[in-house]
């Protein structure tokens, strides 16, 4: 998958967040990850109260399960310039998260009479979305970050500059005024002049989802369940950019440090709706619908600027900080659609097989704010998230083989790219094993999925932009703790 991201706004609200608060990933039990996810069709599996409420009704007895899950992630960060072979060095990032994948249970009631065979209701939380990445990469470009605050100032008196961008680069002197009119900005750097640069950045967070799940089972041949979901959101995220003259190689600069704060909150709901039918023992069938969810959220953020310069030989080190900044807004991701199918291999396991649609482009911003330049920017970016997303299908694929208690299992993930200007997919391997007992069982699962990113620091529309290259590689290890009741 090849994501897009800028660092133009310390405000959450862009095409690249909206995407990433919409595309939800859970990786559910060690036994639907060692599957590929692919166990819709099939359900008597914690993680369908999220995929396919409908799977909940396969539950015969009641069942506790958790989930601990450990993720290792290394980035690879390239600073693209001058052609598209001439890098510059290669800077590695490594993480180590342990979290809890999922934890809840679900209870059993069961009829011999009646038609609706069983009756089931499940409870726990489930995580959604990972927001976990360290990145950093340093190294050359033409241009600076000063010629963005330039252009963001331009037209503007120094009273009317903002408070977290060019406000701040006005007061350390990284911007100042033409001597023919004070609201044209200078920099003290020339055009096509390279400059050293690097930037750190570090999210963490994710999104972890309440599931309240009903499902009932008629006559063998059709299940029908229901789940109410309340997501959970948290993002933080640090970047702490730097430029620096170290060669003395002009006269004025010597050093910019741009400090950015961010963390997002908030709340939401949704609803899913799934059935399974058997048309005959060896044959299920899936189908799930998930509303799309409303998000209410809350930005807290703040920067910091940090500019180093000399002047007639007097060296120069002014700082400034932005007031605490707080924006509340509301997020509607698109509606998901899943099919699934699975096939009985006797009693000797299963494969499976799960699609699901999503357009990305469907996403919805609205602001709460009568602000005349607030409404005008929502709209734009609602404009730009329908124009620049589409629909990505998500296929998963498969199997488990049964050997006495012992269980081997093993799939495949693939998603096609959201963006309609890129061509590009991500897919994962997965594989797992697992043992069954009459009142306990233990799985564990390894996925390992790779992805690429494409981040700008800053856009300007003098220079060139600074593109930096991202390669992900993330490994999950997953183990399912299960007791039946």
């Amino acid at each position: 998958m090849l994501f897009v991201f800028s660092s133009i706004s310390l405000f959450s609200q862009t095409t690249y967040e909206a995407l990433r608060n919409s595309m939800f990933s859970p990786l559910g039990s060690a036994r639907s990850a060692g599957v590929g996810g692919s166990i819709g069709a099939f359900g008597a599996d914690f993680t369908t109260l999220y995929s396919n409420p409908a799977g909940v009704a396969a539950f015969r007895r009641s069942d506790f399960t958790i989930t601990p899950q450990w993720t290792h992630l290394e980035t690879e960060a390239h600073l693209f310039f001058d052609s598209l072979t001439n890098f510059a060095p290669i800077s590695r990032q490594r993480n180590n998260i342990i979290r809890m994948a999922n934890v809840g249970f679900v209870t059993t009631s069961s009829s011999q009479t009646g038609d609706w065979r069983t009756l089931n209701f499940g409870l726990g939380i489930i995580r959604t979305a990972d927001f976990d990445q360290s990145t950093f990469f340093e190294g050359s470009s033409e241009g600076s970050i000063t010629g963005r605050f330039a252009e963001l100032a331009d037209g503007l008196t120094p009273d009317e500059l903002d408070n977290f961008e060019a406000g701040l680069a006005y007061e350390t002197g990284a911007i100042y005024n033409s001597p023919d009119d004070n609201t044209v900005y200078l920099t003290d750097f020339t055009p096509g002049e390279q400059v050293k640069k690097s930037q750190s950045i570090k999210s963490r967070g994710g999104i972890t989802e309440l599931e309240f799940s009903l499902a009932g089972n008629y006559r063998e041949k059709l299940m029908i369940g229901g789940t109410l979901g309340i997501p959970f959101l948290r993002y933080e995220e640090n970047k702490y950019y730097r430029e620096v003259d170290e060669n003395d190689e002009n006269k004025y600069f010597n050093e910019l440090i741009y400090e950015e704060n961010l963390t997002t909150t908030g709340t939401g709901i949704n609803f899913k709706l799934g059935l399974i039918y058997l048309p005959m023992h060896q044959v299920r069938l899936g189908f799930a619908i998930h509303t799309p969810t409303f998000f209410k959220l809350n930005d807290s953020y703040g920067a910091n600027m940090l500019y180093d310069y000399t002047v007639q030989g007097q060296d120069y080190r002014n700082e400034s900080s932005s007031p605490d900044g707080y924006f509340e807004y509301r997020l509607r991701t698109p509606w998901r659609f899943l099919a699934s199918g699975g096939f009985l291999i006797d009693k000797h396991g299963f494969i499976s097989t799960e699609v699901e649609w999503v357009n990305y482009g469907n996403s919805y911003y609205a602001f709460k704010t009568s602000d005349p330049g607030d409404l005008t920017y929502e709209q734009k970016l609602n404009e730009e998230i329908f124009n620049e997303y589409k629909t990505a299908l998500g296929l998963r694929l498969g199997g488990e083989l049964r050997l006495n208690v012992l269980r081997l299992r093993g799939g495949y993930r693939h998603t096609l790219s959201p963006y309609r200007r890129f061509n590009t997919a991500s897919s994962s391997l997965h594989a797992g094993i697992g043992l069954r007992f009459e009142k306990f069982y233990l799985d564990l699962a390894y996925i390992r999925s790779t992805y690429t990113e494409a981040y700008f620091p800053y856009e300007t529309a003098i220079y060139p932009a600074t593109e930096v290259d991202i390669a992900v590689v993330r490994e999950n290890y997953l183990m399912t703790f299960g007791f039946k009741f």
